[in-house]
């Protein structure tokens, strides 16, 4: 009995410790949690829908009656806080810590809103759940590093999904190839499929067949490729091309290509895995201070100072909690000089995505339209107030603010935002109509004729323009 369990045993610890990762765990977490920052931060526009009405459905049942409605305010500061500290991980900076409060805020903006019903969120969960457990459980050894049974986990887990994936497309629909008729979208595949019918003689439905059951055959070839080392060059250069493809082809799936394509770097060859180590260890050699991350305090309470100003200045009315819990983490989890740069410029990434993009307007926007239509006007002017602060060329941010203004019964406010609207976009006709209905309410008839002969000449029929001017 002793005799036949050894070999057992040995090959079960060969298959989860036997190898030497080197440091492939370094590379797939930049690359992992890199995307995952920037995923968490597209994901900030959206928390203004979370809690609208007071109604919410979880992904679990159980969820509606044991949490409170999600709101918009802490949703966004969660959404804000995974970002960071996603960035924070990507670059080695109080790894176990961070990934704990990532994994739960994670987990609580997934689970408890159906808002984010992107499946390959729940795949990320979980891996996010195998790298919190793995330093956690490795804490003995005072490092953070994600240990080699973490990343066999984690290729154990892809190749479930990629089975799991296959044996779910064992569907007529699927293999007759009319389920990816309809996933496939863009007019050039289209063309291309069809052409390809012609010329094999065959039917346009029995091309996207034939595609059908490749796909399935790739997805069993992957989930027995993940588990073994000698078929991983073979994975990447199937797999890799597999996912770009599906991008290609504009599946609604979110950012989950660019997710495996990263991920990839589980199964890279041995070889280029060693030649980043060494470059790893010249820069190390070059720069030595630049890996220096020993806890001084005095760099905790600079690095907590900046990023908190820096975070204050987010366009967001709620990104000073934001801003403290930034600053709490650092303050807490320690601070070297490479800590400190990182911190920085993790706080200062987030502000010029935030000053350049359309992500805060977007939020604000989200928030204003549906007050509008709820009837809500002091939410509604207070969400539109902020959408024109962050964005004054935004002309129908103006138009809807100048809406709610007027429905709140201030009409000079209204015909203020009204005419902001009319100088960015002159010839708009939704915009001169509210400026010739509201001041014919308001009394002043020469100003009104004036927008109404200027309607006119962009909409000659113009009934508004036509009351306004006197004529039939």
């Amino acid at each position: 009995m002793v005799m036949a369990d050894a070999p057992s045993r040995t090959a079960w610890d060969r298959l989860w410790f036997g190898r030497d990762e080197g440091g492939r765990g370094a590379v797939v977490r930049l690359g992992f949690f890199l995307l995952l920052a920037l995923d968490s931060w597209e994901q900030v526009e959206h928390a203004a829908r979370y809690g609208a009405g007071h109604f919410n459905v979880s992904h679990f049942p159980a969820l509606d009656g044991l949490l409170m409605v999600p709101q918009a305010s802490w949703v966004l500061v969660l959404f804000l806080m995974q970002a960071f500290l996603a960035f924070q991980i990507a670059f080695g900076v109080a790894v176990r810590s961070s990934l704990t409060l990532l994994t739960l805020a994670f987990g609580y903006t997934y689970f408890t809103s159906q808002l984010n019903s992107y499946q390959h969120h729940y795949l990320v969960f979980m891996l996010l759940l195998i790298c919190t457990g793995a330093v956690w459980l490795e804490r003995s050894s005072g490092r953070e590093a994600l240990p080699s049974w973490s990343l066999q986990l984690m290729r154990a887990q892809l190749s479930v999904m990629y089975g799991w994936a296959a044996v779910a497309k064992l569907d007529g629909l699927w293999i007759s190839g009319e389920t990816l008729s309809l996933q496939i979208t863009p007019a050039w595949a289209k063309e291309w499929i069809a052409s390809a019918g012609q010329a094999l003689g065959v039917e346009t439905l029995s091309v996207y067949a034939a595609m059908s059951v490749v796909v399935i055959a790739v997805e069993l070839l992957l989930a027995v490729g993940w588990m073994t080392p000698r078929m991983w060059w073979l994975i990447c250069l199937i797999g890799v091309p597999f996912h770009l493809s599906i991008e290609l082809l504009e599946f609604k799936i979110g950012r989950f290509s660019f997710f495996m394509v990263m991920l990839y770097a589980l199964v890279l060859p041995d070889g280029l895995i060693a030649a980043l180590d060494r470059l790893r260890d010249r820069v190390s050699a070059a720069w030595p201070r630049v890996l220096d991350d020993r806890p001084h305090m005095a760099t905790r309470v600079i690095g907590a100072a900046l990023v908190v100003v820096m975070l204050w200045l987010l366009p967001f009315a709620e990104s000073r909690w934001f801003a403290l819990l930034a600053g709490a983490s650092v303050l807490l989890s320690g601070g070297g000089r490479l800590s400190l740069g990182l911190r920085v410029v993790a706080a200062g990434s987030l502000l010029v995505a935030s000053g350049t993009g359309e992500t805060a307007r977007d939020y604000y926007r989200y928030m204003g339209g549906d007050a509008r239509r709820r009837g809500e006007v002091e939410t509604g002017i207070f969400a539109y107030t902020q959408v024109t602060r962050i964005d004054p060329a935004y002309h129908s941010g103006w138009v809807r603010l100048g809406d709610l203004h007027r429905r709140d019964g201030d009409d000079a406010e209204a015909i203020r935002c009204y005419e902001r609207a009319r100088a960015l976009e002159p010839n708009d006709v939704t915009t001169l109509r509210r400026l010739v209905e509201v001041l014919t309410d308001t009394g002043q008839q020469d100003l009104a004729q004036e927008h109404a002969r200027a309607l006119l000449r962009v909409s000659p029929d113009d009934p508004v323009a036509r009351r306004a001017l006197g004529q039939r």
